[in-house]
């Protein structure tokens, strides 16, 4: 169970990564708010580095 949730949150974290990711360069759908990217890139990886760690923990 906790591998399944730590993996689920690197993947939604990535997810999110990649959508502020294609803000920055695009500018949809955020309209390019570059300190709100930045800021929501360096949480979602964060987050997905935390996950990570757990993941290897847990396994």
């Amino acid at each position: 169970m906790e591998k399944w949730l730590t993996l689920g949150s690197i993947i939604v974290s990535c997810l999110v990564l990649g959508v502020f990711l294609l803000d920055i360069i695009v500018g949809f759908p955020f309209h390019r708010s570059i300190f709100l990217d930045i800021c929501a890139m360096l949480a979602a990886g964060l987050i997905a580095y935390l996950s990570w760690d757990v993941y290897r923990e847990v396994t």
